[in-house]
């Protein structure tokens, strides 16, 4: 859903080959399940290339109040693929630094397909299905946007945001603007 609030970013600004998405959330209040249980950190909605018959195109970057799971999935044509962080548990009113990360062909020279970061540390890695496809032709996404209209930052913010066309995997200078 549109929750009438985010930024919105033509797909072309993502390289289905390789990138990086990362920025600074603060949370108010931890997600409630069957209330308001997805923070959206990218993309609320799907893109459709050609309309609404075709495959969706999504990039998802998350933090699901099931087991508590910060996620990562990447689609281009359909075929998506992702990974996710389980007992995710940030401290509240306190800021922290989250990104994820990609490459096709494995990250600086690893297996590793995706990663997600939290305050410059690999949390979670996919080694497997770097098959998402290459389309990114058509549509938008959205960052920093609720999934439901009936909250935004009374339950969480987001700052700093940056779209990376590299799989970036050093941090340090994160608390430099």
């Amino acid at each position: 859903g549109d929750a009438g609030s985010g930024v919105d970013f033509p797909t072309t600004i993502v390289n289905p080959e390789k990138g990086t998405v990362e920025m600074w959330v603060q949370f108010y209040a931890a997600p409630v399940a069957f209330s308001h249980g997805v923070y959206g950190f990218a993309n609320v909605s799907h893109w459709r290339p050609g309309g609404s018959g075709d495959p969706d195109n999504i990039m998802s970057f998350s933090w699901h109040n099931d087991q508590s799971s910060i996620g990562f999935v990447l689609t281009f044509n359909g075929t998506g693929r992702g990974i996710n962080f389980n007992n995710f548990n940030p401290t509240l009113n306190s800021p922290i630094h989250v990104a994820c990360t990609w490459d096709r062909n494995g990250i600086v020279g690893t297996d590793d397909y995706m990663r997600i970061y939290v305050d410059g540390n690999v949390v979670a890695t996919g080694t497997t299905n770097n098959d998402w496809g290459t389309d990114n032709t058509m549509g938008e996404f959205r960052i920093a946007a609720p999934w439901d209209a009936s909250f935004a930052t009374d339950r969480y913010s987001v700052d700093n945001i940056k779209v990376l066309d590299f799989a970036r995997t050093s941090f340090s200078d994160r608390d430099t603007e």
